[in-house]
């Protein structure tokens, strides 16, 4: 199984315009989510959606040279846990690559009973 480190680089060095290669990075994303049947998370916002943590907020900027997503969970305490994509060619993948940085920081946190 590919780690979030190694699903990072590999959302950041995948070219949009390859279909190949996106629908090599959404068999790995199926994989590191633990689904049976991968999904287009790299083409679909819907899909992205579907996949986003529970009260992870998601803020879009499109610039005219890149899409820039900054990604969040605001705690009950007030505190504030963000994730960046820096600079993504397409919405759907800088979204993906916050979404799996907040997967894979839930995925590190001690449950609330432990």
């Amino acid at each position: 199984m590919i780690d979030a480190p190694a699903l990072i680089t590999l959302i950041e060095s995948t070219d949009p315009n390859d279909s190949s290669a996106l629908d090599t990075l959404d068999l790995h994303v199926s994989h590191f989510l633990g689904h049976s049947l991968p999904m287009r998370y790299t083409r679909s916002r819907d899909v992205l959606k579907s996949i986003r943590p529970e009260g992870f907020l998601v803020k879009i900027e499109n610039w005219p040279t890149h899409t820039s997503v900054l990604g969040c969970f605001v705690h009950e305490t007030g505190q504030v846990t963000t994730f960046e994509s820096g600079g993504g060619p397409t919405e759907e993948l800088s979204e993906l690559h916050v979404i799996i940085q907040a997967i894979a920081h839930l995925r590190n946190q001690p449950m609330p009973d432990q």
